[in-house]
């Protein structure tokens, strides 16, 4: 199996793709995992249509393309994986495609996402399945065009001035209420989010409309109130 790129990109197969990254990678075949696509038969005519006919192009459900790839059939091809989303990102990872690189192309914005670079915007859940996939070795960075500068996915999101501890309980405090975390590790607040890594997993914390509302990959350790503004002491 030989992935030259593997990429989310909420548009899939379009102008960058086939312009920028095909050339660059020399990709001579695109797969495009996404079950929307592959149940539609004319959106899958017409992403097939817009590939050159020099490069090889499947379509297909996320089962479908991982099988296709486990197989052994595409080992002779430098292929391009596009997913549409990062949960999709995680099925196949899931079901035994062990890609080593994840490349954030265009992750639109949507209600409830936050903007961390021009192209990519991201909500709880997406943060929860790059998180999975961080832990699991995948190397994800954030990279629009082959021109842009290659960014780890965690130096997106702004981070408060100073090292927090390692082992340390840390609190954040706004007024009388507050957000709490036992950390393990590195805490980012910026307004909207906060999170930190445990040994146990990840927990994640989001603003909405004054309240909090956390997700969790292992134990949940976040209570209180926003972060926003918030202050820094340890203890």
């Amino acid at each position: 199996m030989n992935l030259v790129l593997t990429r989310i990109d909420n548009r899939l197969i379009h102008g960058q793709v086939l312009e920028s990254w095909v050339p660059f990678v020399k990709a001579d075949c695109i797969l495009v995992a996404n079950d929307e696509i592959a149940q539609n038969p004319l959106k899958k005519m017409m992403m097939q249509a817009s590939v050159p006919s020099r490069t090889r192009v499947e379509i297909g459900c996320i089962d479908e393309i991982v099988n296709l790839l486990l197989s052994g059939a595409l080992d002779q091809c430098r292929i391009l994986l596009l997913f549409a989303t990062t949960s999709d990102a995680v099925r196949a990872f899931l079901s035994g495609l062990a890609y080593e690189k994840l490349n954030l192309g265009n992750l639109h914005a949507d209600k409830g996402k936050a903007r961390l670079s021009c192209t990519v915007f991201l909500d709880p859940t997406d943060m929860d399945d790059l998180a999975m996939l961080d832990q699991a070795g995948v190397k994800i960075t954030a990279r629009c065009l082959p021109a842009d500068g290659e960014r780890p996915w965690r130096k997106l999101i702004p981070t408060v001035r100073g090292e927090i501890d390692y082992h340390r309980s840390v609190s954040w405090s706004r007024g009388g209420d507050g957000l709490r975390i036992g950390s393990y590790g590195h805490i980012a607040v910026d307004g909207f989010s906060a999170y930190c890594r445990r040994t146990a997993g990840w927990s994640c914390a989001w603003r909405t409309n004054g309240r909090i509302e956390h997700r969790s990959v292992g134990r949940a350790v976040v209570v209180g109130a926003s972060a926003r503004r918030g202050r820094r002491s340890t203890r």
